[in-house]
């Protein structure tokens, strides 16, 4: 699927049925949010988008969509492996991998300015992540 250019869009919000199998069987406000979400997110290019969700979502999917296009596919899978083994130990790992000294790596991350995208996943997390009440 790396050939296909995807759009995720995601809405919060009430369902007014009851959950069913498929999709398409469901509907609410939720479905509505995400619908408009994602005619808005490709006239705007972006990877994703977010209805429903706090204010600060709408900058960080501008964001990581800029992100996104300004990377090279490389680079755009690098991030996803990047992401799934965040430790030393899989640095030396993906080189080995990808048959190439961590070094290299290590320069693919500073070139991408990951520790700035790693601060940013962090903040794009707790944006998204449902909000505790206090008991």
């Amino acid at each position: 699927m790396a050939d296909v250019d995807w759009i995720i869009a995601c809405g919060r919000g009430p369902i007014s049925t009851a959950l069913a199998v498929t999709a398409p069987e469901v509907d609410g406000p939720c479905f509505h949010a995400a619908a408009a979400a994602l005619e808005e997110a490709k006239e705007q290019r972006q990877v994703f988008t977010f209805r429903g969700f706090p204010p600060a979502t709408d900058p960080l999917a501008a964001y990581y969509s800029a992100l996104y296009w300004s990377w090279t596919p490389r680079q755009r899978r690098q991030a996803s492996e990047f992401r799934l083994h965040d430790t030393a130990a899989a640095e030396i790992d993906a080189g080995k991998g990808l048959k190439v000294h961590p070094t290299a790596i290590s320069h693919m991350k500073r070139r991408m300015a990951w520790p700035l995208v790693a601060q940013g996943d962090r903040m794009f997390r707790a944006a998204i992540a449902p909000t505790m009440e206090a008991r």
